[in-house]
This record gives structure tokens, C-alpha cells and sequence, in this order.
């Protein structure tokens, strides 16, 4: 991580925010997070299991949705 990025991550964290980070190795954004998944998926696999998540929980903006996609 570049030096703004990593001010950018701590100022969100001293803010409130919750970070889920999933990296094989425990990186400076590891030792930040909640959550640290330490796995070796393909990653594909993983975003496709969590946009099921966010589907099947309507965990997203419908109106947002209604204005801008085609075929959700």
C-alpha cells in the first residue's frame, strides 16, 4: 500500500469502519481489519459468493438498480 493509501485506511478505521481483508499474507491492512481471511481462492469464486450474499439479503440500492442496470 502506498503511504495516502494507508492514511486513508486508518482514518477510516479511527472513524468506525469495519474491514474484512482477505489476503494470504498478514499485510498492513490485515493488521488493521476486524477480519483477516488468510485464504488462497480464486478470487472469482469469492466475489460471486459474497454478490450472492448481497443479492439474496437485497443488500444493495434497488433504486439505484432500477435507474442503471439492464437485465438484473
Amino acid at each position: 500500500m502506498h503511504n495516502s493509501q494507508v492514511q486513508d485506511f486508518t482514518e477510516a478505521v479511527s472513524r468506525g469502519a469495519k474491514f474484512i481483508v482477505v489476503d494470504p499474507g498478514f499485510s498492513t491492512a490485515a493488521g488493521k481489519a476486524e477480519h483477516w481471511l488468510p485464504i488462497r481462492l480464486v478470487p472469482i469464486c469469492l466475489v460471486l459468493a459474497w454478490t450472492n450474499l448481497v443479492i439474496q439479503n437485497n443488500w444493495y440500492d434497488k433504486a439505484y438498480i432500477d435507474r442503471y442496470a439492464i437485465g438484473f
